[in-house]
């Protein structure tokens, strides 16, 4: 049975209906106005659901770190707006953010988040030396049922990635020991940069160096990012994929091409230009056809239910200069 603390400052039912959803609760009082206490007994493996109050960063933090500290997944549930808690998430490394209203929905969200597939979809290494900031990417990268693959450091990630299929390389230009010019040399020299997308990124606070900006990332990838783009990055691209993979085993249930004029077309037009067609029309609320599309539109609202808490970590798109090859 999955275990669920609820750190909350009175958000009405909450409690019951996790309960009602089969999962065991638990609670520490939260009143309003006050710092969250450190919770004295965490189970393992729970999921944390934490109202922090109006400063968060001091309010919560006692009671936060007890949480990570034992492993435990930690939900924020606020209504302040996602740009005055950013720089909070961040922080932490906590990558779920839901406003209050998000509460009626909070067991099925739980559920979703929890649910793999059968085997991943494929590798992301990370090299990655920040702790937060490592477990954001983890998270966005796992809850899309793909595997985010940490790395000591270069030599162990061209290690990995030689003779693997991964889907990209998360790599921070701040880590620690990192020579650029000999990271280059070997992306190039394995065939690897033709082969798996190379993500750069910095945090643009410590700025970029001279070096860095002629060192020829532009031979291995198109972009330097800042942490912030990255996740939203990741978070649009792996939520798309999954999206539009749906979508087109949906299109092929329902043969869409081919009933396009269901579309288009009123019932009355539709009746004179199908003609006889009309009437020997295969019978779409049969269990046949109809069990497919309710499985397509079941994995639909899982993924939308899964990635609600990631929300705050899109940014609008924009233009970005490229430092790389076009394409």
């Amino acid at each position: 049975m999955k275990h669920i603390l609820l750190m909350t400052r009175g958000i009405p039912g909450l409690g019951d209906r996790f309960s009602c959803a089969g999962f065991a609760v638990s609670a520490v009082e939260c009143p309003a106005g006050t710092p969250l206490p450190a919770p004295s007994g965490v189970p393992p493996g729970c999921t944390a659901l934490v109202e922090p109050g109006d400063d968060p960063g001091t309010d919560s933090a006692a009671a936060l770190l007890r949480l990570q500290q034992a492993g435990a997944r930690v939900i924020i549930m606020s209504n302040t707006p996602p740009d005055g808690m950013r720089a909070f998430l961040f922080q932490r490394g906590l990558p779920d953010l839901l406003p209050l209203e998000a509460a009626s929905r909070a067991p099925e969200i739980v559920t979703a988040m929890d649910a793999r597939p059968a085997a991943p979809r494929g590798s992301f290494a990370l090299l990655e030396s920040v702790a937060p900031r490592a477990a954001l990417l983890r998270a966005v990268i796992e809850r899309f049922g793909y595997e985010a693959v940490p790395c000591a450091g270069a030599d162990e990630l061209f290690s990995l990635i030689q003779n693997a299929d991964f889907q990209g390389v998360l790599f921070s230009l701040g880590t620690p020991g990192l020579d650029l010019a000999a990271f280059i040399r070997k992306a190039l020299a394995g065939g690897d940069a033709r082969r798996v997308p190379f993500y750069p990124y910095k945090d643009m606070h410590e700025g970029l160096f001279v070096h860095e900006i002629i060192s020829g990332l532009n031979r291995i990838a198109r972009v330097i990012m800042s942490p912030a783009e990255l996740l939203s990055h990741l978070a649009n691209l792996l939520f798309r994929k999954e999206l539009f993979t749906l979508t087109d085993r949906l299109n092929r249930t329902i043969e869409f091409t081919g009933n396009i004029q269901f579309v288009r077309e009123s019932p009355a037009r539709i009746y004179h230009t199908m003609g006889m067609d009309l009437f020997s029309m295969g019978n779409a609320l049969s269990d046949e056809a109809h069990g497919p599309l309710c499985d397509i539109v079941s994995e639909v609202r899982s993924l939308l239910l899964k990635s609600e808490g990631l929300r705050w970590l899109g940014i609008d798109a924009v233009k970005k200069p490229t430092c790389g090859p076009g394409g």
